[in-house]
């Protein structure tokens, strides 16, 4: 008998071992990764957290970027605005200037002709100096001795300054 046992254990132990083994094994996957578990949930939820916080720095700079972009794009329809104001004064100052400088041209014209005219009457009287002499002349001795009414009217000068040259 005592054989028999020696015989069992003998064939019993590698079957121990290898339940140990397996129970060892099984304890192993049952509760190691159960600790190593939150350790790496941990770590997941850290990059988890991480990215969300990456994603809300995004977003806020899309946020600013796209409020910088609509500052922009009404600064720019600002500046249109001014640019087409401008424009408008521009051809405005230009017409004006066309005008005045139209009229300056007229006026340096008619100065010309008055030019002309002053120069031609200058002549006149000078070529006439001494008719004109003689008729005031004539004027004056009529303002001392008048002619008889009946002669000269006093509302018709024409007639008066014909009588002086024909005394």
């Amino acid at each position: 008998m005592a054989q028999t046992t020696a015989r069992k254990s003998v064939l019993l132990e590698p079957i121990r071992r290898c339940a140990a083994a397996g129970s060892l094994a099984l304890f192993l996957l049952h509760y190691i990764p159960q600790a190593t578990l939150p350790a790496f949930a941990q770590e997941l939820d850290q990059k988890q957290a991480s990215t969300v916080s990456e994603l809300e720095t995004v977003r806020q700079q899309i946020e600013l970027t796209e409020k910088q972009r609509q500052d922009l794009a009404d600064e720019i329809g600002r500046l249109e605005k001014d640019r087409k104001t401008i424009n408008k004064d521009l051809i405005e100052t230009s017409k004006r200037a066309r005008d005045l400088e139209t009229r300056i041209s007229r006026s340096g014209d008619r100065l010309g002709e008055l030019q002309q005219r002053q120069s031609d009457v200058k002549t006149s009287l000078k070529g006439r100096r001494a008719l004109l002499g003689e008729v005031i002349g004539a004027l004056e001795r009529m303002g001392r001795n008048p002619p008889p009414a009946i002669l000269v009217t006093p509302d018709d000068a024409l007639t008066s300054v014909r009588s002086a040259i024909m005394l």
